[in-house]
Parts: structure tokens; C-alpha cells; sequence
């Protein structure tokens, strides 16, 4: 057979892992990262969010939250380390862990344009989405349109399916505990003859080859089949909206800071409050 015809087969033993670990973690990343976009919206400054570790802000609430957060960063760090690092289609951005000590500022979309400012939660959902819908697509781009004759075309819908992020669920993402298994059920056992060197003993050895076509026929039917492209996971992007931070006293025209006997100064001298002693009822 030749590469290309394996191409489905070679891309998926390269990229298994890696889309395994990151479909396992996206529903829960990106419920953490909404719920900090949510949930703290208005009540952290800029000053605040870099001073609070993400750990001590977890550390405070309620136990889902700290399931929550603590089952994401071991995926999350499982994932970075996977990748090496390198976050992004064409290696543009590079991957941190979450650490307990690390400031919240570090997982917020704190600035209006991806890919600056922090923005590490987000950075690892478009990449872990974007790898899945890039290989859904090589795959469908491999059998071509109308290709009925293919050997895969007839275990995969006629059209890929769409779905939202947030949809993502254990059913969306690619891979599966029992690839090793499916790799031994394709094993086919031989053996080969041949003489000892310099006599006339007949030896056998055993050798394994596997069936290639029927081993990609399996992860189509078994991994791929009815995955999802993901929608332009943009849509869940949020800017954080920090508290604005204000000084205790409000300020004139000028910029200066009032107090009880500037404003007083600056009241009518003819009025008079109803509470003056002097006051002069007329009914």
C-alpha cells in the first residue's frame, strides 16, 4: 500500500494522544474559563487580578469549583507537556502550566485582540479544537467529494457534523482506551525457514504483520465516524470586565477633590435649610 492510501492510519498514530488528551479536557476547560469570566466580572481589578493567585481564588470557593479547577490543570499540564509547549496551528504562541502560584491575570482574555495579552485558557481551547477539526477535515479531504467508491467513504456520514464548543462533550472528542487491543486484533502471525549458517538444521521463526488497510478501516469506524468540527470557538471568547478602581472622593471641575467645606463654599449664600433654626414658615 502506499502512504497515501495510509494516510488517515499515519496521521492518527502521530496525533492520538494528543487529540485524546485535549478532547477529554475541553469540556472542563471551558467551563472554568467561563465561570471566571462570569463570575468575577466586575468584582477584580487589574491591580487585584495580578496580585491574586489563581490557586488562592479557587482555594476560596465552593468544593465544584476546586474539582472543577484542580481536574482541569492536571489535563491542562498534561496537554502542554504533550504538545511541548508549543501552542497553536503553525506554532505561533507558546503553552504555560497552571500553577497554583501564578497570578489570575494569566487565565483572563484581558485584551480585545487574540493572541496578545495572557489568555492562556483560550489559547490551549483554540488549539485543542482546531486540531480536531484540521484532522476531520484531512479526512474527509482524502476520500473527496462524491467519492462513493472509496474504501472509508462508506463508514463516515455523508457530511460532517457542527457543533458548538461548548457542546463538546465525552462523545465529541477523538480516540479510545483500547487502540492497543484494536492494533493485536489486525496482528497476523507467520513464519519463516530458513538454515542454520553452515548446516543442515532448518530453523522457523515467528514474525507479525499487520493488516494496515483494515487497521485504518477500524479507527475510521471506531474513533472518527460522527466526530465534530467545531464551530469558530471565537464566539466564546469573552474580554474580562475588570472593576474600575476610583478614588474615594469625587473631583471638581478642576480635578480636585471636594470636601464637606469646599462644598459648602460653593452653595448659595441665600439658601437655607429647613432645619435652620430661624426658619420662617409661610403657609
Amino acid at each position: 500500500l502506499e502512504d497515501d492510501e495510509l494516510r488517515i492510519l499515519l496521521k492518527f498514530g502521530i496525533e492520538k494522544q494528543r487529540l485524546e488528551v485535549g478532547g477529554r479536557l475541553l469540556p472542563d476547560l471551558i467551563q472554568l474559563y467561563q465561570w471566571l469570566h462570569t463570575h468575577l466580572s466586575h468584582e477584580v481589578t487589574v491591580d487585584r487580578a495580578y496580585k491574586l493567585s489563581i490557586g488562592q481564588l479557587c482555594s476560596q470557593k465552593d468544593k465544584k469549583l476546586q474539582d472543577l479547577y484542580n481536574k482541569s490543570k492536571e489535563q491542562y499540564n498534561q496537554y502542554i507537556k504533550l504538545v511541548g509547549g508549543v501552542i497553536g496551528q503553525g506554532a505561533v504562541r507558546m503553552g504555560n502550566r497552571i500553577a497554583d502560584d501564578l497570578p489570575l491575570i494569566r487565565y483572563l482574555s484581558d485584551l480585545e485582540e487574540e493572541g496578545e495579552g495572557n489568555d492562556w485558557l483560550y489559547a490551549v481551547i483554540r488549539d485543542i479544537t482546531e486540531t480536531q477539526n484540521l484532522f476531520i477535515q484531512t479526512l474527509y479531504a482524502s476520500i473527496g467529494e462524491n467519492e462513493t467508491n472509496h474504501p472509508l467513504s462508506r463508514l463516515l456520514p455523508s457530511e460532517s457534523t457542527h457543533v458548538y464548543p461548548t457542546e463538546a462533550n465525552e462523545y465529541s472528542w477523538i480516540g479510545g482506551s483500547d487502540f492497543l487491543q484494536l492494533i493485536r486484533s489486525r496482528q497476523e502471525p507467520y513464519w519463516v525457514t530458513g538454515s542454520l549458517l553452515n548446516t543442515s538444521v532448518k530453523l522457523a521463526r515467528p514474525f507479525l504483520s499487520f493488516n494496515l488497510k483494515y487497521l485504518q478501516e477500524d479507527i475510521v469506524s471506531m474513533y472518527l465516524a460522527g466526530r465534530p468540527i467545531f464551530e469558530d470557538v471565537s464566539c466564546i471568547r469573552s474580554v474580562f470586565k475588570f472593576r474600575q478602581e476610583s478614588d474615594t472622593q469625587p473631583l471638581n471641575s478642576i480635578g480636585a477633590a471636594f470636601d464637606l467645606t469646599s462644598l459648602k463654599d460653593l452653595l448659595p449664600q441665600t439658601f437655607t435649610s429647613p432645619l435652620d433654626a430661624d426658619l420662617t414658615r409661610h403657609l
